[in-house]
């Protein structure tokens, strides 16, 4: 099966939580032998690059049996539907993570996100399946965009890391901390759903009572304004996934903890706690959405709802040892029986065959494609612009290091 695949730019080593998804759902789709194709510029060997201008379109909607639309909390991976429209027999499936209120809490005004809503609403027609990461993500597929055949397919993690390719020293960063007891958050603390403010609170309280803990916090520290910050926590600015899977198995303890969404029930599928999880990590977690369905409490983790419970729970995991390498066990396990990206793979290959019709031509109409790549080609140039822009900003960091 050929599988075109629209999202955003995968950086190598995956960073963020969009590309880290896109980098391990892609490397095992390819892996059980489909084949993976990409629209712009990619350096991961498991895609196959095709250009943006209308030549490299063709052949990407030509080759595709299935056009996969990655969608988030954005809006600018959607506009993809419409190539339907020069290939009427190419199925659609929006792989549905996050609804659009998120802009919201990103400064946009409400208008604006209505705005957005109404033409994901109106492209959503255009949707032959919805894979959704979770049972919240379906029925807003559902009831808000009118899909009707949808799936839940969870996310997963690896068991195995290529850590050696990341660019930490986490034995450097940690040696101050050898003999405290490792407490590690990841994220993004700029989104207010993120439970940074509680875990720091959480340590501010610990440090009242005792000396040897050491809550390390990984994530874009540098756009966020934390406040005052205890002197038991350890800042350290994101990396990529690879580096952040070290720190992960240096830490004792890891935390998924969130504040209730504004808008809207719980919805995600925390990468974060199934990579814990998949490290053999003893994990604390809010009570919540997918996370509190993973999670059976005092068998793979524990669930908490507040801050005195997030402090009970870490003074017990210090004090007995033997629950904190059996919740770490148990999680692991359920790593290897299920929540893993080769399962995410299987299972989303199971719900795109039925749609796939292997014509032995596809009848494209070419003036309505390149009616479509115009609009599409403006996408690519910021894309491609952005992605220079980095690699420039990395060159120069790299300059004034050395």
């Amino acid at each position: 099966m050929n599988i075109g695949y629209i999202t955003y730019p995968i950086n190598y080593p995956p960073k963020a939580g969009g590309a880290i998804h896109s980098f391990y759902l892609t490397r095992e789709l390819a892996a059980l032998g489909h084949k993976v194709l990409f629209l712009g510029f990619t350096d991961i060997p498991h895609l196959n690059q095709f250009s943006t201008n209308i030549e490299g379109g063709k052949r990407f909607v030509c080759e595709s049996d299935v056009l996969y639309v990655r969608i988030d909390g954005w809006y600018r991976n959607e506009k993809y539907s419409r190539l339907k429209d020069a290939c009427p027999e190419l199925p659609v499936v929006w792989e549905i993570n996050a609804p659009l209120d998120e802009l919201m809490l990103s400064g946009y005004s409400k208008r604006f996100y209505q705005a957005k809503h109404k033409t994901r609403v109106e492209l959503a027609s255009y949707v032959s399946l919805a894979i959704c990461v979770s049972d919240e993500m379906q029925e807003y597929a559902q009831s808000e965009l009118g899909i009707s055949n949808t799936v839940v397919i969870p996310n997963g993690a690896v068991l195995s890391i290529d850590s050696e390719n990341g660019n930490k020293n986490v034995a450097e960063d940690l040696r101050p901390y050898h003999d405290k007891f490792k407490v590690l958050w990841a994220g993004s603390p700029r989104y207010p759903w993120q439970g940074i403010q509680t875990i720091l609170n959480v340590a501010k309280k610990i440090a009242y009572r005792d000396r040897n803990y050491c809550f390390i916090i990984v994530g874009d520290i540098s756009q966020t304004k934390l406040g005052n910050i205890p002197d038991n926590v350890v800042l350290i600015d994101e990396m990529d996934h690879f580096s952040l899977s070290q720190y992960v198995m240096a830490a004792d303890v890891c935390l998924c903890i969130y504040n209730d969404y504004p808008f809207r029930k719980f919805f995600f599928s925390p990468l974060k706690l199934f990579d814990y999880m998949a490290r053999g990590k003893a994990v604390i977690a809010s009570n919540k959405g997918q996370i509190a369905q993973v999670i059976k409490h005092g068998v793979n983790g524990l669930l908490v709802d507040s801050e005195e419970e997030i402090i009970a729970c870490l003074r017990d995991l210090q004090i007995n040892r033997n629950a904190l390498e059996l919740l770490g066990n148990n999680a692991k396990n359920d790593v290897i029986r299920y929540y893993n990206w080769r399962r995410v793979a299987e299972e989303t290959c199971d719900s795109l065959l039925p749609l796939v019709k292997h014509e032995t031509e596809r009848k494209i109409d070419l003036l309505k494609l390149q009616t479509i790549w115009n609009v599409l080609e403006k996408d690519f140039e910021k894309r491609q612009g952005k992605i220079k822009y980095l690699k420039r900003l990395v060159n120069k960091i790299r300059t004034v290091i050395s």
